[in-house]
């Protein structure tokens, strides 16, 4: 079993492989002429717009990743902060 050092590592590696890779993709679309690519699953995406969420989510990991972990019981279901009705 993984540590959670451990964890958080390794999906910071991956997501910011995933980011490179995003970027290098969009930017090779760009240089052949072609706004548009293909996904794996034949969808349509637009160069431009992959390169920018690649980007910020480059700058999120490399620069906010503190300020992510410290307002991570935002995102838990048993917050104190939610303040939606319970059913």
């Amino acid at each position: 079993m993984l540590s959670e050092k451990k964890r958080e590592r390794y999906a910071i590696i991956f997501i910011s492989f995933f980011a490179i890779v995003l970027i290098i993709i969009g930017i090779a679309s760009l240089y052949s002429v072609e706004l548009n690519y293909s996904n794996y699953w034949g969808g349509v995406v637009f160069a431009p717009i992959a390169i920018i969420v690649a980007l910020i989510t480059l700058f999120i990991i490399i620069f906010k990743r503190k300020e992510l972990k410290e307002n991570a019981e935002y995102l838990d279901n048993k917050s104190k902060h939610d303040n939606y009705k319970k059913w």
